[in-house]
């Protein structure tokens, strides 16, 4: 990222020059390359300076001694020191100091393991420090370091920007004999495995313990911690010795005298710390006043402060934390109290938290209830209760009311997560409750409107615009927020750079280029030109990873329109013809209509951006070029919306009727969603909402119809409209769609200066959708869940969920969801129920306007007829389906039930047909084709068919998915050998496929014929591989779990597996190891469903949740 050190006048000089494939980018001009501005600050200083000696004397040789190792030359040092001493040395004192006060050339990091503190002294308060502390030095606002890698990422990126500006990172850990991970387990290692073994340049590490304990037992042999060249032995200072001996008076005159003093160093003590003056006035009964004097007094010298991280006194300060001065005063404690008093306290603090879970944890919770005192349940090790709190939603509410985010709430859970797999045999039922409630959290999370985010940035909501857009789902919306999150930035450096950041870390070329693009308008608009046009050149160097055609058109009109953002107009227009010009040369002509519609698109919205009549002229003529009539009817529309959103309304209503008169002699336009939709915007954007409204009402496909809608209300609020386009939201239907809408007003609102309306709006907006969960899939669920509960033997668990899914199918009137609820009956026996919804499914399916739509409809009646053995009428309408990918993969479910049901010359026939298809077709879907047609073959153990086909399938990536099928059906007829020879030529084959994305999937199938082959032990190796893609790994692992049954290994996996993945797509697995965990899953989805059915905005407590267990 460009620093502040060049001219704006250089800005108006841009180098592009690239060259490739399919297309040359150059525009003329020096290539500006500018330097990251140093300084950076670390909230984590302020609880360091509580831990720095009031006094702090002598040490100049230890300091400058840090200072020299720190700041050497790259070669003249080690990547470690370790200074080692008793306790009361004065360590802590030393490395505080040096943290607060870093050598020149040094940047610091810090963290001081505290046992004596809640939620300091473990893996997980590392990661969650370290990981404030590199998004503060990265300037980037997506670092999270959840796990090992993520840090070591974090880390080393960190010191390659320092290696680079000629500084040093100095990590300093303070401590590593307090790490409760080594004495509990409950963090899963050491925080010393954490750290690199060998630093890279531009990092040293500074670490203190204590002689004993040893090295933990985790860090690898080889790791320079391990090595006793690395230690420097720590004299006693004076100072130290000075204040052990008043803090040892201190806590035995408080322990002596009894009364108030003893109460609080036993409250203190139990505790494990961080409980503030009021927190302890409220547990002995006695005044704030009165604690503040004996915690500040002669007598207090055993405690120390340190600021909350939330919770502010009346004075708008940080309240004050009490723990002890040492860890060697907690322990003293502890030894004299003994564990019946300590018991006896800690029952206090169980009842305490337990008054503010039983008010639904409101507003004045204390902090203690909410951060510190997880820390002293996983010291107890009290699954127990970690996992109560794990799974309350009103905690986790008010978590995210006090924190902005949902992070907490998670670590929350994946604490409890991680107590459970600490057994030998972990639970499985609590491990799937824990992993649903995780996915409602994640659902939460990332259920944010846009325009709320934006709105947010608009407010000047920065850390929580960002954290949100963090938790996006689909990278496509990045583009958008993050360029509304720097039109925001006021200049604000660090707020640019993790926008910036941000923009990086998005994986696809064309996305990452987009928001590069679109950071550097915002940037450029507010005067930032010399940013701006470093991150044009960035989004230039997407063009090397680009190969597809249409895609390099994409890069190519994105370049277009980040040069008119830095003043180079002048040299977009070149590109706009490349970018024509590759559209127009793609072969296969649907594809290339595709890409003409594309690019017409984006064409219309830059000419709007830039108001350029020609470029408007250029898209006009790109959609006139497309041959489908029905696709050049969708472009213009779209074209016309960008006119509409320009106030070029007579442009855009002539090629509205252009559209309209083009699909009036195909479908008729009121029957395409398309055109009506854009129609409807055109309309709102000139000031006709209503019109639109009553435009979009004639929107046959409900999807089209609700995001018309959304789009009116959203034009009329960028037209000024406001109360027209709040009363229209607030009278859509759908809850999500409603939600969104709402979020436009609110941004709509924000952009011209009514902060007060856009929060009370964007509140609306949030409430819905953190109460409102997706419903269109909640009778799959149920199906999916009552199937499995049938086939293990719960079927009066079973028929009320498959009531409940016939409800919500038989309301919704959704193909899938009525097939779904129908598999449910047939699970059960009732044939009668399952035909009634199989009829109302296939004549929904046959009134489905879009042909697209109608396709996928056709195909779940014909699954569901097959498991109904309905065979014939399956083929019946498998034969109906017009395109034939998916007449073939209908074709391929009767002929597989077919065989399956001992009718393999009815079967051959489909085969037949379907074979016949797959080489009729065109290249870019016949290995798409040919795959499932392999696939059929081999599940009728036609397997020398079979291979002789998948052989001929070009595509890498299809046939090693046809392959690796045939092997796993090979395997489950017993045919091992040949299947075992089979996987290892895919294994093989897999090197072949250049796609990353292409070759994780195709190890996923890989693993599924590993697993039926029963080479299990390879199956776990190539599914702890996976990494990167939590979701896949799950299922992966979960897979293995079910090859080995219902054993402690099976469930130890399957615990794993649900670590990091949801339970509903491992359903079946479960049902394989733990089968009685399924009711504790039905238990969930079922609340779930109801809640989300039926809520009238006011979140609930699902009904599982246990009570925290009553103190001992």
């Amino acid at each position: 990222m460009a620093g502040g050190s060049r001219s704006v006048a250089a800005a108006g000089d841009l180098g592009i020059a690239l060259s490739g494939d399919g297309g040359q980018v150059v525009v003329h001009g020096d290539v500006l390359v500018g330097e990251r501005s140093r300084g950076w600050r670390s909230g984590y200083l302020l609880e360091v300076r509580e831990m720095r000696a009031h006094r702090f004397e002598g040490r100049a040789d230890e300091l400058s001694a840090m200072a020299a190792f720190a700041t050497a030359p790259e070669g003249e040092a080690g990547g470690y020191w370790r200074w080692l001493a008793p306790a009361w040395t004065g360590k802590t004192a030393l490395m505080a100091e040096f943290v607060l006060n870093p050598p020149d050339g040094a940047d610091v990091l810090a963290f001081f393991i505290t046992a004596r503190m809640a939620g300091r002294a473990d893996r997980t308060a590392f990661l969650d420090a370290l990981g404030g502390q590199l998004r503060e030095y990265l300037r980037e606002g997506d670092v999270e370091c959840a796990t090992q890698g993520a840090f070591l990422d974090g880390l080393q990126r960190a010191a390659a920007q320092a290696h680079a500006a000629g500084r040093r990172i100095a990590l300093v850990v303070d401590g590593l004999d307090e790490d409760t991970g080594v004495r509990t387990g409950s963090s899963g290692h050491s925080i010393a495995a954490l750290l690199p073994r060998t630093p890279p340049p531009g990092l040293r590490i500074i670490v203190a313990g204590r002689p004993n304990p040893p090295v933990p037992s985790d860090v690898p042999h080889g790791h320079t911690l391990r090595d006793p060249g690395i230690d420097h032995p720590l004299a006693t200072s004076p100072a130290a010795r000075t204040m052990r001996e008043d803090a040892e008076r201190s806590l035995e005159a408080m322990l002596d005298a009894g009364g108030l003093g003893r109460e609080l160093v036993a409250l203190t003590a139990a505790s494990g710390g961080g409980l503030s003056a009021a927190d302890l006035a409220e547990l002995t009964g006695d005044s704030r006043r009165r604690v503040e004097l004996v915690l500040s007094g002669v007598v207090g010298r055993s405690f120390q402060r340190r600021p909350a991280q939330w919770a502010n006194d009346a004075d708008g300060r940080p309240l004050s934390l009490y723990s002890f001065a040492h860890q060697e005063l907690l322990d003293g404690a502890r030894d004299i109290l003994g564990p019946a008093a300590l018991a006896e306290q800690r029952a206090r603090v169980h009842a305490y938290v337990a008054t503010a879970r039983e008010a639904g944890w409101p507003p004045e919770t204390p902090e203690y209830a909410l951060a510190g005192y997880p820390q002293l349940l996983r010291e107890l090790r009290d699954t127990g209760r970690l996992e109560a709190l794990a799974l309350d939603q009103a905690r986790h509410e008010r978590l995210w009311q006090t924190t902005g985010t949902d992070s907490q709430a998670l670590t929350e859970i994946a604490d409890a997560m991680e107590s459970h797999r600490a057994v030998e045999d972990p639970d499985v039922a609590a491990c799937v409750r824990l992993a649903y409630r995780r996915g409602e959290v994640w659902e939460k999370a990332a259920s944010v409107p846009a325009g709320v985010i934006l709105t947010w940035a608009e407010l000047g909501q920065m850390r929580r615009a960002l954290a949100a857009a963090g938790h996006r789902r689909e990278e496509s919306e990045l583009p958008e927020l993050l360029a509304g999150i720097a039109a925001n930035a006021g200049g604000d450096a660090d707020v640019v750079a993790q926008v910036v950041a941000a923009a990086q870390g998005i994986a696809e070329p064309g996305t990452r280029s987009e928001a590069f693009v679109g950071v550097a308008e915002a940037l450029a608009t507010d005067g930032q030109l010399d940013v701006a046009s470093d991150l044009v050149q960035q989004a230039a160097e997407e063009m090397h990873a680009v190969a597809d055609p249409e895609a390099r058109a994409r890069v190519l009109v994105h370049l277009a329109r980040g040069l008119y953002a830095v003043g180079r107009g002048d040299a977009a227009a070149p590109l706009v013809e490349q970018a024509v010009e590759l559209s127009d040369a793609v072969s296969a002509p649907g594809q290339r209509d595709w890409a003409m519609t594309a690019l017409a698109s984006r064409l219309a919205a830059l000419a709007r951006r830039n108001h350029d009549a020609q470029l408007t002229q250029r898209a006009i003529a790109v959609a006139d070029s497309i041959a489908d009539p029905v696709r050049q009817a969708h472009t213009l529309a779209q074209v016309a919306t960008e006119l509409g959103r320009a106030g070029h309304h007579a442009d855009a209503d002539r090629l509205i009727d252009q559209a309209v008169n083009i699909n009036r002699f195909i479908t008729g336009w009121q029957q395409d969603g398309v055109v009506v939709n854009a129609i409807a915007q055109v309309m709102a954007a000139a000031g006709h909402c209503e019109d639109a409204l009553a435009t979009a009402d004639a929107i046959a496909d409900p999807e089209h119809r609700s995001l018309a809608n959304r789009l009116i209300v959203q034009a009329c609020a960028d037209a000024g409209h406001h109360a027209d386009a709040l009363r229209l939201a607030c009278g859509i239907t759908e809850p999500w769609w409603r939600a969104a809408a709402l979020a436009a007003v609110a941004h709509a609102h924000a952009t011209t200066g009514d902060h007060q309306g856009a929060t009370e709006i964007a509140q609306q907006a949030l409430d819905i959708v953190r109460v409102h969960g997706g419903t269109h899939q909640h009778a799959t669920k149920l199906a999916l869940l009552t199937r499995y509960l049938v086939s293990t033997g719960r079927r009066s668990r079973a028929e009320p969920l498959a009531r409940q899914a016939s409800d919500i199918a038989l309301a919704q009137q959704r193909v899938d969801a009525l097939a779904a609820a129908a598999t449910a009956w047939l699970a059960i026996g009732q044939r009668e129920r399952a035909a009634n919804l199989i009829q109302r499914a296939t004549e929904q399916s046959h009134a489905t306007a879009n042909d697209h739509h109608q396709e996928t409809a056709l195909d779940s009646v014909v699954e569901v007829l097959v498991t109904a053995e309905r065979y014939e009428k399956a083929a019946d309408i498998a034969h109906t389906i017009a395109a034939p990918y998916w007449q073939v993969r209908a074709l391929s479910h009767v002929a597989k039930g077919l065989t399956a049901a001992g009718r393999p010359e009815e079967a051959n026939l489909l085969l037949r047909r379907a074979i016949k298809l797959s080489d009729a077709d065109g290249q870019d879907t016949q290995d798409l084709l040919r795959t499932a047609v392999t696939q059929a073959l081999a599940s009728a153990g036609r397997f020398e068919e079979a291979g002789n086909l998948a052989r001929v399938i070009a595509s890498p990536y299809e046939q090693v998915l046809a392959m690796a099928g045939i092997a796993r059906h090979m395997a489950v007829r017993g045919r091992h050998v040949v299947a075992a020879e089979l996987i290892r030529q895919v294994l093989d084959m897999v090197r072949d496929i250049s796609e990353p994305a292409h070759a994780f999937s195709a190890q996923a199938v890989i693993l599924a014929a590993l697993v039926a082959n029963d080479q299990l032990q390879h199956a776990l190796r190539l599914a702890r591989s996976l990494t990167g893609h939590p979701a896949e790994q799950a299922r992966a692992l979960a897979s293995v779990a079910a090859g080995y049954g219902p054993t402690p290994q099976g469930r130890t996996l399957l615990a794993e597996a649900l670590a990091i993945g949801a339970p509903l797509p491992m359903v079946a697995e479960i049902a394989q190891v733990e089968p009685a965990a399924l009711e504790s899953l039905a238990d969930y989805l079922q609340a779930d469903v109801e809640a989300n059915l039926t809520q009238s905005g006011h979140p609930t407590q699902p009904p599982p949740t246990p009570p925290l267990p009553q103190a001992e």
